[in-house]
């Protein structure tokens, strides 16, 4: 059966790079899509650029929701919560400033359908891709993000690698999740935290969009990837320490708001995280090491131990 494919823009003041997403979504070659875009009160010509794109093809529609506005999660929050109670097959996230390969939403199908197959049904599935940075000019930057194979609570309560603009969700994941609340911090962490609790989050280890990194991008430059920029993080509380008080939050506010449907298993280790984060690091090292947390990679994952080590009773 050919799927249909539903794809969430969130958009705000995007016109410098909107039309190029756009017409890399619209040159997909798989054509049973819609693109549900929301706009966050954009002061430039974003809009109008829109009612453009919304006249020449009618798979693209613009709602008008109402709603919070202020931050990519708040959008994209408001945008899933109204589209998946609509009933949703598949679902993905599209970035206003990336650019689509032509396969994106042929090839996530293809694979998320091949592991639909091997499961039971009804079973939670998050796909997630490779990508290529690009600059602003869209020229490919020579630098690459190690991804793991299959994603784990163990792996995610460090730190998130499925990001929203990879991502493809099936039926199950997306009634699974239900909502997302206004106080998840990331909308794709919450996704990925709620397919490796309940289901399974798989990687698709080829590269199916250009990633655009700029000043004004909402995730991190490329830049601070490098070892010496991540080194320097390590040991800057003033940047480290609100960005792991609103992961420690996050995962705070999805533990109680999934609490009674957990398995054992993801009860055990998201639960044993809370617990030990608030005892001594004694506690937290001991908990993180038998259930093996972890990284990709020895470096980032030492680093990441000894920032929660070293933050941990700083961290509300």
């Amino acid at each position: 059966m050919d799927h249909k494919v539903i794809i969430l823009m969130a958009t705000y003041n995007g016109t410098a790079f909107l039309s190029e997403q756009l017409e890399s979504i619209i040159s997909q070659k798989y054509t049973n899509w819609e693109l549900y875009i929301r706009d966050d009160q954009s002061t430039d010509q974003t809009r109008n650029l829109l009612a453009k794109y919304v006249a020449k093809d009618s798979r693209i529609k613009v709602l008008e929701l109402e709603g919070e506005h202020g931050s990519p999660v708040l959008n994209f929050g408001t945008l899933f919560n109204y589209i998946s109670a609509l009933g949703v097959d598949y679902m993905m996230f599209a970035d206003q400033d990336d650019i689509w390969y032509a396969n994106k939403v042929e090839a996530s199908l293809a694979y998320m359908q091949t592991l639909e197959k091997a499961e039971m049904k009804n079973f939670p599935i998050l796909v997630y891709t490779g990508f290529q940075f690009i600059d602003d000019r869209g020229i490919e930057i020579n630098q690459e993000l190690n991804m793991p194979a299959t994603l784990t609570l163990p792996v995610l309560l460090l730190g998130n690698y499925a990001y929203g603009c990879t991502m493809m969700l099936n039926k199950a994941l997306i009634n699974q999740i239900n909502i997302i609340p206004g106080n998840a911090a990331y909308h794709d962490y919450w996704i990925a935290l709620v397919a490796c609790s309940f289901g399974k989050a798989i990687l698709l280890p080829r590269k199916l969009l250009a990633y655009r990194q700029h000043s004004q991008n909402s995730s991190s430059n490329v830049d601070s990837r490098l070892m010496t920029a991540r080194f320097k993080r390590y040991f800057d509380t003033t940047t480290q320490l609100p960005a792991l008080t609103r992961q420690y939050q996050m995962i705070n506010v999805f533990f109680e708001t999934y609490k009674p449907h957990f398995n054992k298993t993801s009860l055990t280790v998201i639960e044993g995280f809370l617990t030990a984060m608030k005892q001594s690091n004694r506690s937290l090292i001991n908990f993180m090491l038998r259930n093996q947390f972890k990284k990709v990679g020895l470096l980032p994952t030492v680093a990441q131990y000894y920032l929660l080590l070293r933050l941990r009773k700083k961290i509300k």
